[in-house]
């Protein structure tokens, strides 16, 4: 059995469909405030409640740059979950900020004010505890981890996010428009938080911060389009509950 820790008391597990095919962990759902601060709201989805209240009241403090800046990189939300002593491991094919990223319209206003930032907190994540991989993670290592109660938070091209239930419903009409429109879109980072696959119908199920509370889903190879696309360095930080 898997003892609990502080971050994750209020988390529960799903009960399975089947033994091998499904697993859903439940979360707590966050809605991002603005338009630069996804990454925050997916860090209080997997903190516990008194942690994420924390962090919500506190966010001058416990980031200061990024909140001043309103900007996140995948290692800064690694420094605020290793603030509040969560374990995680951060995957991603470029060690500090990928200089061809210069060129992608998503990155030009940030890259300057940030990149400073950003490499120092690479060249000091040993010395902090921080656990960093090189290199891609594989989906069938990605459902491993999960079905321990784990998940991860996974940078995407939102543009190529293509939600199961959103599509089929047609509840969200940006996310339609997206998906008509996505091969005229340039690149734009945001983050989501996987939580549960199924593997009989190839699914991975995840929580968007730009949408309501709903959980969502979206095929094996959708989710591969939209974490390997060019400007997220396939980034993604798994995260022990």
């Amino acid at each position: 059995m898997t003892q609990k820790s502080e971050h994750s008391e209020d988390l529960m597990v799903c009960s399975q469909e089947t033994q091998s095919d499904a697993f859903i962990i439940e979360l707590p759902h966050i809605e991002q405030a603005g338009n630069w601060d996804c990454g925050l709201a997916c860090v209080q989805m997997v903190l516990s409640q008194n942690l994420a209240l924390q962090l919500l009241q506190n966010l001058s403090t416990i980031c200061p740059e990024e909140y001043q800046n309103r900007s996140t990189w995948t290692i800064d939300l690694c420094y605020i979950l290793n603030h509040f002593s969560v374990k995680i491991k951060y995957y991603t094919k470029t060690l500090g900020v990928n200089p061809n990223f210069s060129q992608e319209k998503f990155y030009d206003s940030y890259i300057l004010k940030d990149e400073a930032r950003v490499n120092q907190r690479f060249a000091a994540a040993a010395s902090k505890g921080i656990s960093i991989e090189t290199g891609s993670l594989e989906l069938n290592d990605l459902i491993h981890h999960i079905k321990q109660n784990g998940v991860a938070i996974a940078l995407i091209d939102v543009n190529q996010l293509e939600c199961v239930s959103c599509k089929s419903l047609i509840k969200d009409f940006g996310n339609f428009m997206r998906t008509l429109l996505k091969p005229q879109l340039p690149f734009s980072g945001h983050y989501i938080v996987i939580c549960g696959f199924d593997t009989n119908k190839k699914l991975m199920y995840y929580r968007d911060p730009a949408v309501k509370s709903e959980l969502c889903c979206l095929t094996f190879s959708s989710f591969e389009i939209a974490r390997q696309a060019h400007g997220t360095d396939e980034d993604i930080i798994l995260i022990h509950l």
